[in-house]
């Protein structure tokens, strides 16, 4: 055991003023820190066709700030995602335009911004060194500096988490209603960029009430008002706006269904059937194919409710393979493989050779955070380092609930990385001290967070939707040539996937090469018959090469999956047009208005000719 004077050492080390030289070394860290970011964007910029071609996740994001900035707003549907973010990104495009260098120059500082406030919470609850220590451990987990320069809001909300505790603790230590009202604020906007935070929100309720805190009772009253402040706001936005009931968004039930089902293995999300896999779709897809089913039309929020008891159907009806599920997504949870979610770390990792430098695996974190969480259970920090664990907890159990990726894993870090600092320092003291014993104890903690990485993962670290996403991004650039060569690695990686077949005919339609294309969209239809957007492909191919009949009944299979699709509406009208039906290409025009798209003017004055109706 540590010794009287070093143990009065550490509890005093939490508590007393910061000198001018820990100033100098915390700052010498970050600007370190701050550096590793401008030489990963350099690379970044260079390598990655992901710095300006948007792809899944981004691009909805994208859009929706880009729309945001331009005065139209989401619309009058509920939001599908959490809207923190995207108002977030608007901001800065209503600012300094849409300017992605902006967006992941700001996303780096909160990055910085973040190593400070687990520096600020590690040395509040375990001294100056364990704070420094965590940030340095912090800095060397790739997945942070990876999902910073994304278009995705983990980094923005990781900032508002850190910031909640470390308000809620210095509300501990001197209380007041207006802390605590802003603890509760700080986590509903956290919640309103992801709406997972609010199972940390109503974990650190019941730590409040429960625990023996000056005012405790009182505090979950401040907290619950300003967690309810941006709720609420949503709430209502969905409700008058929306003209329907979501809390925050309505894509839990779809997101939920996809972790709970016969063909999980809970790595990464399953493309239900009748999805085409693109977020971009999805919200019209999971409303379409649930209303389908139930004979009416559904509003989002009961196309929602709809998956969600598809999911919990899968849990109540196998109840062996639901726990079998849970078991290895337990696992997944904490092995060192990185499971994709919108982006690859292993595939960036061969673009972007400033991420190989960045050492340390997941395990190590976990393995020094489990000896530092045990070791705060002896020391006078013990109940505030409870609450800090339970930001950790509840991401854990989300990743049980849904599945395991990289991302949906990230919020946990750095609060793990908080014990790993001070159970790294300790582990350390124990050495010098030669205390065998609880030196023994630090490497089974550490040996213990590696077992689960010897069990194989049931995906490879690049999957086909690794280069695919690439070949996407090419895509976008312009870069055909290079998309479709990613697109082919990713057939050659799995031979009849559809979604590349799709995509390698769209490249291939840019570049006129249309019967290709169709060969292609042909390819993937007959794999995948339920993908609408496939056969709107198809359309598009067949009418380039004048066989519109042919593209008339490829746009109106495409509409029986998908009937909200306006530009469909539109294609299937000119195909109608062009054969002679103009009571059905007058139908579609309608439609397409109808979902919100429009028409080209001399066509719809060409159609009210031949038809001898008013325009």
């Amino acid at each position: 055991m540590p010794s009287k004077k070093r143990k009065k050492k550490e509890v005093v080390s939490s508590t007393v003023a910061v000198t001018n030289r820990q100033v100098i070394a915390l700052c010498i860290v970050l600007l370190l820190c701050a550096l590793l970011r401008v030489a990963y964007l350099v690379q970044y910029k260079a390598n990655v066709p992901y710095y300006s071609g948007l792809v899944v996740d981004s691009q909805y994001y994208d859009d929706w700030a880009q729309r945001i900035a331009r005065g139209i707003g989401y619309g009058s549907k509920p939001f599908y995602l959490a809207p923190l973010y995207p108002y977030f990104l608007a901001l800065i495009y209503m600012g300094v335009g849409r300017n992605f260098a902006v967006v992941y120059a700001f996303q780096a500082v909160l990055g910085v911004l973040n190593l400070a406030l687990v520096y600020l919470v590690g040395r509040r609850l375990f001294g100056h060194i364990s704070g420094l220590l965590a940030i340095i451990i912090l800095a060397l987990y790739a997945p942070l500096m990876f999902f910073e320069a994304k278009i995705l809001s983990e980094t923005l909300a990781i900032t508002l988490s850190l910031a909640s505790v470390l308000i809620l603790l210095k509300a501990v230590d001197k209380p007041a209603a207006w802390k605590y009202l802003v603890v509760g604020f700080a986590l509903g906007l956290t919640a309103v960029c992801r709406p997972t935070a609010l199972l940390t929100a109503i974990l650190v309720l019941g730590w409040l009430w429960w625990s023996r805190v000056e005012k405790g009772q009182s505090a979950v009253l401040w907290v619950l008002v300003g967690l309810m402040v941006p709720l609420l706001f949503v709430a209502g936005r969905n409700q008058f706006i929306g003209k329907d009931f979501a809390l925050i968004s309505t894509n839990v039930g779809v997101t939920f269904a996809q972790g709970n089902n016969r063909q999980a293995d809970g790595a990464c999300m399953v493309v239900l059937p009748g999805f085409t896999g693109s977020i971009m779709d999805q919200q019209a897809e999971e409303i379409a194919i649930a209303s389908r089913r139930l004979g009416r039309q559904l509003k989002p929020s009961e196309a929602s409710a709809y998956w969600l008891k598809q999911g919990l159907g899968f849990i109540w009806g196998k109840p062996l393979l639901f726990a079998k599920l849970t078991g290895r997504r337990f696992i997944w949870s904490l092995h060192n493989q990185e499971s994709p979610c919108s982006y690859n770390l292993y595939l960036e990792k061969q673009l972007v050779p400033f991420l190989r430098w960045l050492p340390v695996p997941f395990a190590l974190i976990f393995g020094l955070g489990v000896f530092g969480f045990l070791r705060s259970l002896a020391e006078k920090a013990k109940k505030e380092a409870m609450l800090v664990s339970l930001y950790v907890l509840s991401t854990f159990i989300v990743l049980l609930a849904f599945f395991v990726t990289s991302r949906y894993r990230l919020p946990a870090v750095p609060f793990l990385g908080i014990f790993a600092g001070y159970g790294l320092a300790e582990m350390v003291n124990y050495g010098r001290e030669r205390n065998i014993m609880m030196f023994t104890v630090a490497l089974c903690c550490l040996v213990g967070a590696f077992l689960p990485s010897l069990v194989r993962y049931p995906i490879p670290r690049v999957t086909p939707e690794a280069p695919m996403d690439l070949g996407v991004s090419y895509l976008i650039n312009g870069q055909t040539d290079k998309a479709i060569q990613q697109f082919r690695e990713a057939l050659k990686m799995k031979p009849g996937f559809a979604v590349a077949h799709k995509n390698l005919g769209e490249a291939f339609l840019r570049q006129g090469r249309l019967q290709e294309a169709e060969a292609e969209y042909k390819k993937a239809i007959t794999i995948n018959p339920s993908d609408w957007s496939a056969y709107f492909g198809l359309g598009m191919a067949l009418a380039r090469q004048q066989k519109f009949a042919e593209a008339v009944s490829s746009f109106a299979k495409s509409l029986r999956l998908n009937p909200f699709n306006a530009e469909a509406h539109n294609n299937l009208a000119v195909a109608l047009f062009v054969t002679g039906d103009y009571s059905g290409a007058w139908r579609e025009v309608r439609l397409c208005h109808k979902n919100g798209g429009t028409c080209d003017p001399s066509f719809i004055r060409a159609l009210a000719s031949m038809m001898q109706e008013p325009e």
